[in-house]
């Protein structure tokens, strides 16, 4: 993450997509994603790597296809003649960018820098629909020579510093101003044709289709002009209050479950985690890195007058060291296993063997994990959610799929192997958490009237056994 925070402060975009892998994990990509422009910027910087004659950029197309994850693997291909670049990075077998440019012999130009200095830092806007559509704006341009040569020392030596300047500032409009704290950067054009008067970058919305969240707006900067294409995402999906779920289930509906919920700071779990406890269930629930997601969802179930009580575990750790020592003698009569990690990390026709391992290391590896650590050996029933997925096979969820084909063979297992586990592992469709927002509108079930009807089948299960 260190360059991360290092373009942050040399761009002014903060946006927590970018730099917060906490908030980030809630949002579209299920983590902290590279900053686009880093991308182009660090394409243009390899391009010149063997280059000591001074030159300036004349055109720079960069198309973000799909995002680049902070710890991907990245295949670069660069090909640079005497006045262009053309580039493609690829990621997981797809490609993440292509980015064209064209170069020219370097004007003078010390006329018109900006400012040697970090942006000031700024909470992202929050713009609705009415208002992304008729923004418009101006921006002071900054570069700060130090950072700047640092994270990209060619370009910071060989082309005009309002060029750098103007390209990382495109990353602060959009992540920073319009659409501002929920934004995806779609596509870069800019045209240097023209001297440059003031170090300032001018913007304007000439286009907003709100369907879709897509923002078409046109630029002028220093000696500039051009176009960007960005997308207002989808905000994370808050969960019902307990409040509102107990209005579904009876008081002393759960009472006879010493209930864990594992990966209940969020989604699916959460919703167990206030379900059961409105049922009347003595509640506990793991969480991995969201402590402040937890803290909250205790302090909504204990406003209720209900029992709850979290600790942190991870899933894919060998060894559990609580951090109570009564946390290690913790032992559960009914277990839900919602840990996962971002389910739509694949791509399209393409089969990658270090995503189905990761997928495994939850659905499989983790599962056996939990249950060894935590349940009550003399009796327990546990819900394994698996998924409809199973059985429609998106083309870009192979991974992912197969992996949870993998728990439902080891679930099989299980329940053959063991007499004292109960397992229920129903199929669930897609429904409206964290993990499933998308750009395009797609119809998702009701999660917490899917869910009821699952913990009852639990319940009921147990009861016969």
């Amino acid at each position: 993450m260190d360059h991360q925070l290092e373009f942050a402060s040399l761009s002014g975009d903060h946006n927590p997509l970018h730099v917060d892998p906490v908030a980030s994990r809630r949002l579209l990509f299920g983590g902290p994603v590279v900053h686009g422009i880093h991308s182009v910027l660090w394409v243009l910087d390899r391009a010149m790597q063997e280059e000591s004659s001074e030159c300036e950029i004349t055109r720079v197309r960069a198309m973000f296809h799909k995002p680049l994850l902070v710890g991907d693997e990245v295949v670069a291909t660069i090909e640079r003649s005497s006045d262009s670049i053309q580039a493609e990075l690829v990621s997981n077998g797809a490609v993440a960018l292509t980015l064209k440019a064209e170069t020219g012999n370097r004007r003078d130009q010390n006329s018109c820098s900006p400012k040697n200095e970090i942006p000031e830092r700024a909470v992202p806007t929050e713009l609705d629909d009415e208002k992304i559509a008729t923004t418009s704006g101006v921006m002071n341009l900054y570069l700060q020579d130090e950072l700047a040569r640092k994270l990209f020392p060619k370009l910071a030596t060989l082309i005009p510093a309002q060029q750098l300047s103007t390209v990382s500032t495109c990353s602060r409009l959009v992540g920073g101003e319009c659409p501002g704290m929920h934004s995806v950067f779609a596509e870069l054009q800019l045209t240097f044709d023209r001297e440059p008067e003031a170090p300032l970058l001018k913007y304007s919305v000439k286009r907003y289709n709100g369907a879709i969240g897509m923002v078409s707006m046109e630029l002028e900067g220093p000696g500039c002009h051009g176009d960007i294409r960005a997308f207002r995402r989808p905000s994370p999906k808050q969960q019902p209050s307990i409040s509102e779920i107990a209005k579904l289930v009876s008081k002393d509906e759960f009472a006879n479950q010493r209930a864990l919920v594992i990966g209940g700071s969020r989604g699916m779990g959460e919703i167990a985690v206030k379900m059961l406890a409105a049922g009347g269930a003595d509640v506990s629930f793991t969480y991995n890195m969201g402590k402040e997601d937890a803290v909250r969802i205790c302090n909504d179930v204990e406003s209720a007058g209900a029992r709850v009580r979290r600790f942190q575990y991870n899933v894919l750790s060998e060894s559990y060291q609580p951090d109570d020592p009564q946390d290690a003698n913790y032992r559960a009569s009914h277990i839900y296993y919602f840990a996962t990690p971002f389910v739509f990390g694949g791509n399209k026709g393409v089969f990658v063997n270090e995503l189905f391992d990761k997928f495994c290391r939850f659905y499989v590896n983790g599962f056996v994990n939990a249950l060894e650590q935590f349940r009550e050996p003399e009796q327990c029933a546990v819900l394994y959610p698996s998924t409809v997925a199973i059985d429609e096979l998106p083309v870009n969820m192979g991974e992912y799929v197969a992996a949870k084909t993998a728990g439902e063979a080891l679930v099989s297992f299980l329940k053959k192997s063991d007499r004292t586990l109960s397992v229920h592992c129903p199929r669930l469709p897609r429904v409206a958490t964290d993990q499933t927002v998308s750009l395009v509108p797609v119809k998702n079930g009701d999660p917490v009237e899917i869910l009821l009807k699952e913990i009852r089948a639990l319940q009921a299960l147990d009861s016969s056994n």
